[in-house]
């Protein structure tokens, strides 16, 4: 695809040098000369451009959740949908997740078993809540986020441990119950 401006330019130049007399090759640059400034769209007004939501280039909800973890404990340990688990390292080294740092695609396939089968769970519209939570109960997890726009859970995560603590966008996050020991 040609770039519009190099081949209007182009055209003008070889339209201002086939003209013979002065007043037309003067009239031809007069009209030809706003065309090509006017020619284009302007990148920053354009549908495609967004400025960032913040420094560092994450979605703004998982951020707040970050934010949110990392106030309610120094090192929170989670369980969260795979697909947004990257976000939480990428934030910080102190949020610990269940699936181990190297959460990202195909690498936790070598975690534990049960890790593996939490990570599909959590991946499933309809993930086995019994399963998963107390799993991340067991496991010392500190919070668990389901995504209520994509997740139908079968029972309340209160049955096994996490209390509802907050929604932040179309994350609910649940954390883990205070024991009297």
């Amino acid at each position: 695809m040609l770039l519009i401006i190099p081949v209007i330019a182009y055209g003008a130049v070889c339209l201002v040098r086939e003209s013979n007399s002065y007043w037309k090759k003067a009239l031809l640059i007069a009209l030809l000369v706003p065309v090509i400034f006017l020619s284009g769209v302007f990148k920053f007004s354009n549908a495609l451009y967004h400025p960032i939501e913040n420094d560092y280039r994450l979605p703004q909800a998982e951020i707040e959740i970050c934010k949110a973890v990392l106030d309610a404990a120094e090192e929170p340990k989670l369980l969260v949908p795979y697909e947004i688990a990257h976000v939480f390292r990428q934030y910080s080294t102190r949020i610990k997740l269940l699936y181990g740092e190297d959460a990202s695609y195909g690498r936790i396939l070598h975690a534990k078993e049960e890790y593996v089968k939490a990570c599909d769970e959590m991946d499933s519209t309809t993930p086995d809540v019994e399963y998963v939570v107390s799993l991340a109960y067991n496991e010392d997890c500190d919070f668990v986020i389901f995504d209520h726009d994509y997740h139908i859970l079968d029972a309340s995560p209160s049955l096994y441990g996490f209390d509802y603590d907050m929604t932040i966008d179309h994350f609910d996050l649940y954390r883990r119950q205070e024991t009297d020991d």
